[in-house]
């Protein structure tokens, strides 16, 4: 479509209209669920909502449209990164003259969205053109796959970020954060799902080679119609979609953030789109031979409940339900995504009281410790922040307790387990005044992984750094508590608790973090 010009130099109100509703149609035709989603929002954020659509869906017809040839395609990206120049021009009228309606659309969305930048969108033109490559394959997630699903899918949360605003009170990078891991755990859906389009149709390979060759398979089996799924491919999806889940997961820290029209078509793409990730499983990770899909009639099932949690206080995605975690956790790959995953839920559930998600990551974590080794000396010892504890522990109770009166604030608790020794300080607020508890520690050489930390005890008040000797409480004299730590990594451990003798809390679940040299002045 060609455009003209009025005399302030814009294009007419009548061709921009024709073009939105251009858009709006290439969103329904292609995502019937998506346009409805997005036609609840206002008028004006809805049409936008619709040019990017329409842009980016160019994009990907450009790549992976059919009957195009490897120098036809190439011919189509040129022209929508000339196209995306001119909607970026200042000069308007001479710039869009030959453009599509795409471009038509999204110039006057740029007008209207001063905060939307053309980088996004070459990085897009950028991940495009890497499908075009004879061999496309990725060794790494983290030095490859991941950087290609930033460019062709998480730069769309940074677009819409800009479109669809957030609450005045938000902060705007921690948005654009998550709106950017959105779009990869949607990415990785995509990736998920068309395996074997992807790898017999058209010879490309977008599972991380390293995961693959880890549960034993070639990129030549999966390319290969004779090969048909087996525990080592149930093993590799199932990491993936672990890896989708856990970014999933992440986007959760975005949703408060965006106003209440914004939430709902962000919720229902991502619970919409992450269904599919289920749908694999229940086709016993056959996505070589048949495609997983949802319904029409199980998307629209899917939206009152999509409002409801969308109106809540902590708005969350059905996606990241307790469904999600499998047995398959007791399998290497999904582990260092969970560690992350499990990071994520103890930074979510401190702003929302919602302890049940860091539980449940726990849990699975337990279920499939990814150490490659029980913990050693070299781990164990060290300095230690909690992070979170359960809400029946010792400490959550204190910390309710400070509610309301003169030392009201966070408390902060901190580990330092040496040779032969374990010291707890809990600072209260405002630092003037801790409490530290000095226990005798007995390694089991056998099961390194336990701890038995018991009498005798020392126990003091520091009041402005002056240390007060106390007697230690007389119901604690003769407990040995036994601390079962799952060492994660270097750097994060998780513990259950119990004690020997009438008071226990076992179950009592605590999360800590390494402290670095710089951190330990504390203790």
């Amino acid at each position: 479509m060609s455009s003209s010009s009025d005399v302030d130099g814009n294009v007419n109100v009548g061709d921009t209209l024709k073009a939105y509703a251009y858009c709006a149609q290439v969103t329904r035709l292609s995502s019937a669920t998506f346009h409805l989603a997005a036609s609840l929002g206002p008028d004006d954020v809805r049409d936008r909502i619709f040019a990017l659509y329409a842009f980016c869906r160019a994009l990907d017809e450009a790549t992976d449209g059919d009957n195009l040839s490897l120098n036809e395609s190439k011919q189509k990206i040129d022209k929508l990164e000339r196209d995306l120049r001119a909607a970026f021009s200042d000069d308007d009228d001479a710039a869009l003259a030959n453009c599509g309606c795409e471009a038509v659309a999204l110039a006057d969305t740029v007008r209207r969205t001063p905060s939307l930048s053309m980088q996004p969108f070459e990085e897009m033109i950028q991940g495009m053109r890497s499908d075009l490559r004879d061999d496309v394959r990725f060794n790494t997630w983290d030095d490859d796959l991941r950087t290609y699903c930033y460019r062709v899918a998480g730069v769309v949360g940074l677009m819409c970020v800009a479109v669809l605003g957030t609450k005045r009170e938000a902060n705007q990078k921690d948005a654009e954060e998550a709106a950017v891991d959105l779009g990869i755990a949607l990415q990785l859906v995509n990736v998920i799902r068309d395996v074997g389009e992807d790898a017999r149709e058209r010879r490309r390979l977008y599972l991380p080679l390293d995961s693959v060759n880890r549960v034993g398979l070639s990129a030549e089996e999966l390319f290969s119609s004779e090969y048909t799924p087996d525990e080592r491919y149930e093993r590799l999806v199932e990491g993936e979609i672990q890896r989708a889940l856990l970014y999933f997961r992440r986007s959760l820290r975005g949703l408060p953030a965006l106003p209440l029209f914004a939430r709902i078509p962000t919720m229902a793409a991502a619970d919409i789109y992450g269904a599919l990730l289920a749908k694999v499983r229940m086709n016993g990770y056959d996505n070589l031979s048949q495609r997983a899909y949802t319904t029409s009639s199980e998307k629209i099932l899917a939206l009152p409940g999509i409002l409801l949690r969308a109106i809540g206080r902590t708005p969350t995605l059905k996606v990241c339900g307790d469904s999600a975690y499998t047995n398959w956790l007791a399998k290497p790959e999904p582990a260092r995504s969970l560690v992350q995953d499990l990071l994520v839920m103890v930074e979510l559930s401190n702003k929302s009281d919602d302890d049940h998600a860091v539980e449940a990551a726990a849990k699975a974590l337990e279920c499939c410790n990814p150490c490659t080794s029980p913990a050693r000396d070299s781990l164990l010892l060290g300095e230690w922040e909690l992070v979170w504890s359960s809400p029946g522990s010792d400490f959550a109770r204190l910390e309710r307790r400070l509610r309301g009166g003169p030392l009201e604030g966070q408390a902060k608790s901190l580990q330092e387990i040496g040779n032969g020794y374990s010291r707890n300080v809990v600072v209260f607020p405002g630092d003037f005044v801790r409490v530290v508890i000095t226990a005798t520690v007995d390694a089991d050489s056998v099961k390194v992984d336990t701890t038995n930390v018991g009498p005798p005890y020392t126990f003091e008040l520091q009041i402005a750094g002056i240390s007060i000797p106390l007697k230690f409480p007389a119901e604690f004299a003769q407990e040995r508590t036994c601390l079962r730590t799952l060492y994660l990594d270097e750097d994060l451990k998780i513990s259950r608790v119990g004690a020997f003798g009438e008071r226990t809390t076992e179950g009592s679940l605590f999360v800590h973090v390494r402290r670095r040299a710089e951190q330990s002045r504390d203790l």
